[in-house]
């Protein structure tokens, strides 16, 4: 029984071991934290450079703060001064007062996030492609050019085998006719000295 239990836990720990080290799960991981750290970088676009903007034209200090009450809120007040009190820079609302708080403005901040983050995209897969498709035109050139380079060898090549076998035949040609000439003066001299050993003979 201990073995086969010692078993199974030795093939779980494989098993996770080999699901964590997939290629999938590692790219899932890098896109889990580069998509992080990219949802910061909107996140203070956003809130630091746009919405101070979109303020002048509002009167809040972001989109967020935009609200409506269906019935106003009554608000808590410092006996002292008079004056609203105040948490995390809003008014503290009096418990049990006001009713039908629709923040609208979270809404419209959570659309701006995603056009912006949308846009970020769209530009950065744009660029990707592009840059992939000169990529692509570049080995593509240059792939013509190596076969262009490679017909021009091979045809060079072509061309002093030609020269060389019509150079290889011209000698051969020589050869033999050198030799058939050889051929016939021997024949030549034979006869001449057949003729004359004949005549001595006589």
């Amino acid at each position: 029984m201990k073995k086969k239990k010692a078993k199974k836990k030795s093939s779980f720990f494989k098993d996770f071991k080999a699901f964590i080290t997939k290629g999938n799960i590692l790219d899932l991981a890098v896109a889990a934290v580069i998509g992080g750290a990219f949802n910061a970088i909107i996140t203070a676009l956003v809130n630091n450079i746009l919405m101070p903007i979109v303020g002048l034209f509002t009167g809040k200090a972001s989109l967020a703060d935009l609200d409506v009450w269906i019935k106003a809120p009554t608000y808590v007040t410092d006996p002292d001064t008079g004056e609203f009190v105040l948490e995390n820079g809003k008014k503290v609302i009096e418990a049990g007062t006001g009713a039908g708080h629709i923040e609208y403005g979270l809404f419209l901040q959570a659309i701006v996030n995603f056009l912006i983050i949308a846009l970020t995209i769209f530009i950065i897969v744009r660029v990707f492609r592009a840059s992939q498709e000169r990529l692509a035109y570049r080995e593509k050139a240059k792939a013509e050019e190596a076969k262009k380079i490679a017909e021009a060898e091979a045809a060079a090549a072509a061309e002093e085998k030609a020269k060389a076998d019509a150079e290889a035949a011209a000698v051969a040609a020589e050869k033999e006719a050198q030799l058939k000439a050889f051929y016939e003066a021997n024949a030549k001299q034979t006869e001449l000295l057949e003729k004359i050993l004949a005549k001595i003979d006589k």
